[in-house]
């Protein structure tokens, strides 16, 4: 059975999120996004920094759909997620890998399409092939690996993209794998993630269509952000995602999915930073709901590599069951130290 890791959002869609939390070891005047000083090069989102970056990533992780689509239209550049939203309902996840790798690929280790990012928030910044600028250096995110190389012309890009893993010394590329699971090392405890739950049932309101699921995935991401200007100085991260579909089993063939009345979440977890205040726990919590979409994904921490403790993320579909009384399917991640 295959399933989408992120989100296929409605661009109208209703959203609402309340966070609460103290990322550790992101001052909040980093966190700050200065709109008039976003470039576009070649039809690429341009940053001077990859604190400039990271900020209008934060930023745009807070956006509801239709926020996010007023956004990225208004700097008029084909992002990967825009390019996305864009593929019919009736498109082969499995065809599209094939004609376009940079869209989607396939997970070997889950048997899943995904879209082809390290997360779905780097999939709303970078360009239709998961390009983006950032202190003069052209970098691509994908779901396997951060890569970049020095300069910001069309050939920088073209090698970029089409150097093979033996080429990237010669091509003078610095590149990082993008690891799901454990990352032991000083600084980061990380995973054991991915996780995948159902929820209960829902009988549907018009009796013979069987029994609809919440059915979500908890995924942890562990990256470095290279600098090709000064070895050494490269940027660990990690990211935590919750994504989910609700769906029917059909006994045959692809799980037939429905859009419900809602999903929401409420995340609550600890983070200790691995720098200075090693040992030192924050907490990071909040709610998001989101209405109108058939799928969803959301990344509850985007940041430096943390350990973390005392997490619990119920994650939640609403719909009407077969009495037309509204109902929840419900799954829950728990994590505790």
């Amino acid at each position: 059975m295959k399933k989408l890791s992120f989100s296929v959002l409605m661009l109208f869609a209703l959203s609402c999120e309340s966070p609460s939390s103290m990322d550790p070891g992101v001052p909040e005047s980093k966190q700050e996004v200065n709109e008039s000083s976003l470039k576009v090069v070649n039809g690429t989102f341009s940053f001077e920094t990859v604190d400039e970056f990271e900020a209008t990533v934060k930023k745009i992780g807070s956006m509801s759909s239709q926020e996010y689509s007023l956004w990225q239209k208004s700097h008029d550049v084909k992002t990967l997620y825009s390019e996305y939203l864009l593929l019919p309902p009736s498109a082969s996840l499995q065809q599209v890998a094939k004609t376009r790798p940079h869209l989607i690929t396939l997970n070997e280790n889950t048997n899943a399409y995904e879209l082809n990012s390290v997360n779905s928030n780097y999939a709303k910044i970078t360009n239709e092939k998961g390009l983006v600028i950032i202190n003069n250096a052209t970098y691509q995110f994908s779901a396997t690996e951060v890569k970049c190389i020095k300069g910001i012309d069309q050939n920088a890009a073209s090698t970029l993209l089409t150097s093979k893993r033996e080429e990237y010394q010669a091509n003078s590329i610095k590149f990082s794998s993008v690891e799901e699971g454990f990352k032991p090392s000083r600084n980061a405890k990380v995973g054991p993630w991915e996780k995948e739950q159902r929820g209960n049932a829902i009988t549907d309101m018009k009796g013979w269509d069987g029994d609809y699921y919440l059915k979500s995935w908890l995924v942890c991401r562990y990256y470095w952000i290279p600098n090709p200007w000064f070895p050494g100085m490269d940027r660990g991260m990690m990211a935590i995602e919750v994504s989910g579909k609700y769906y029917r089993e059909k006994g045959w063939g692809p799980d037939e999915e429905r859009t419900p009345q809602q999903y929401s979440t409420t995340w609550s977890f600890e983070l200790s930073d691995g720098l200075a205040n090693f040992g030192t726990y924050y907490p990071h919590s909040g709610t998001w709901t989101e209405s109108g979409i058939p799928s969803f994904a959301k990344v509850l921490y985007d940041g430096i590599p943390c350990d973390i403790r005392n997490l619990n993320i119920p994650v939640t579909a609403t719909d009407f069951n077969k009495n037309g009384n509204s109902v929840t399917s419900t799954t829950t991640f728990v994590v505790t130290n």
